[in-house]
């Protein structure tokens, strides 16, 4: 695992800022016999993400880019960030996933809850039998694109060029973390989180998903690989389990929803 790991490492080593990611997702029962190892306070967050939208499709995750809103109890961060690769690796009989990404981030406070609060606003219009008020999104679109941060140039470089697109609140979610952090004798550390996040579904119900990621600079990761056998060491205490059954999830209803009662953004 370790080799083939180290392989694809060396082709992303100019991304020193970049970020790597370990991930397993949990069943319940999992999550609860890893919970006792977690003894840090629970944080709490609540995230609402944003897509670009061309009148059929969301077309940003599709592209690698993840564009969102993080709502602690402290401050909101808007955050963007690009998938750079991604790998499937074992440890033992668990599936996890590895990804490196680039994260760009910015503390303005005044425009992430301006954009809070009209996303706020779209999603009671999606909530509802009526029609969102074309005001309501070119407005919520027009703060998107007056945003002064570098992260702005990964959403303009993927998209289309000369194609009418407007950015839109997609769905929220609400997360759940209690974090540790590893070291290695080479004096790199692994941010460990043991989550569980709260989705809505097609039925108007919620649905909660479970977690463990392994967050670390990808140079560290590079240098030290060991940081690996160390998210192994907690997932191989773990009974191997089936991956679980995909949800339409709140994404999928809203992306059907703007679709229906928003053509007129792209009459000519």
């Amino acid at each position: 695992m370790l080799k083939s790991f180290l392989l694809i490492m060396t082709l992303f080593i100019p991304f020193t800022n970049a970020m790597s990611e370990l991930r397993l997702e949990l069943t319940k029962e999992q999550y609860k016999k890893l919970k006792p190892g977690f003894v840090s306070k629970t944080k709490k967050r609540f995230d609402i993400y944003i897509e670009a939208f061309d009148g059929k499709n969301f077309l940003l995750e599709k592209k690698g880019i993840k564009f969102r809103l993080k709502n602690d109890q402290k401050k909101t961060v808007i955050q963007v960030s690009k998938l750079l690769s991604s790998e499937n690796l074992k440890c033992d009989s668990h599936k996890i996933t590895w990804k490196k990404k680039n994260t760009i981030r910015s503390n303005n406070q005044e425009l992430s809850r301006r954009l809070m609060y009209q996303a706020t606003e779209i999603f009671k219009y999606l909530n509802s039998d009526s029609e969102i008020p074309k005001d309501l999104i070119v407005g919520f679109d027009s703060q998107i694109r007056k945003i002064n941060f570098k992260g702005k140039d990964f959403l303009f470089k993927y998209l289309p060029k000369n194609k009418k697109v407007y950015f839109l609140p997609s769905h929220t979610n609400k997360k759940y973390r209690k974090k540790i952090k590893l070291l290695t004798q080479k004096k790199s550390f692994l941010k460990l989180a043991l989550g569980k996040t709260v989705e809505k579904r097609n039925d108007n119900k919620f649905v909660t998903f479970y977690e463990l990621e392994g967050d670390g600079k990808s140079e560290d990761i590079e240098k030290d690989p060991n940081l690996i056998n160390l998210f192994c060491k907690k997932v191989n205490a773990l009974s191997p389990s089936k991956n679980s059954k995909a949800l339409k999830m709140e994404k999928n209803i809203n992306l059907k929803s703007y679709k229906v009662r928003s053509p007129f953004l792209f009459k000519s």
